[in-house]
């Protein structure tokens, strides 16, 4: 009788041992098992052409850029407000003559217009400081080498002492031709196209 009753008690720790190593080898293989499908899974997003793309974009130097502000200032614009695309030197000369009086600036102003083209946009004159021309990387939409633009008028806050000084706004955006071939710009209450490149 003694025999029989201690044999379960004998039992039940080999039993619970293998309860515990069923259970740490369950664990075990469920825990490789998700992180083999969480590695799957991002190697399909980013193996992806779109996600590609989209995941090395901020990582690029602002020479690969698709579009990046060249020159913004309130004395550089034309007394008339308007929008132009550079595709030629002598067009970008003839816009930033007076601008360039320092050799670091003339090389920071330079453009090879052979990879990129510069969508130039003046304010026109205004007649005090406080005017401006904003440009919000993070809102330009690129899809299949279209670029959606938008650029906004900054005014001076109403009861703020401005400068009394004539001021000439304007905007120079370089947009590489490799990667955008189309701009749609939203400026001033109206939309402007402008092709960059036929291919």
């Amino acid at each position: 009788m003694n025999m029989l009753m201690n044999m379960p008690t004998k039992s039940f720790p080999q039993t619970r041992n293998r309860t515990q190593k069923l259970s740490t080898l369950l664990f075990t293989v469920g825990l490789l098992f998700t992180v083999g499908l969480l590695f799957t899974v991002e190697l399909l997003l980013v193996g992806s052409p779109s996600n590609a793309y989209a995941a090395t974009l901020p990582s690029q130097n602002l020479e690969t850029t698709p579009i990046s502000t060249l020159l913004t200032s309130g004395f550089c614009g034309q007394r008339q407000e308007s929008v132009q695309l550079i595709k030629t030197q002598q067009q970008w000369a003839e816009i930033i003559s007076g601008q360039s009086r320092s050799p670091a600036k003339t090389r920071v102003l330079e453009v090879n217009f052979q990879e990129f083209s510069v969508l130039y946009i003046s304010m026109g004159a205004q007649t005090s400081s406080g005017y401006g021309l904003l440009y919000n990387k993070s809102e330009t939409i690129i899809d299949h080498r279209v670029a959606r633009i938008i650029v906004e008028k900054a005014t001076p806050k109403p009861n703020h002492m401005s400068a009394q000084v004539m001021t000439k706004p304007c905007l120079a955006l370089k947009i590489d031709t490799n990667l955008v071939k189309q701009i749609e710009l939203n400026f001033n209450q109206s939309k402007q196209t402008f092709m960059l490149t036929e291919n």
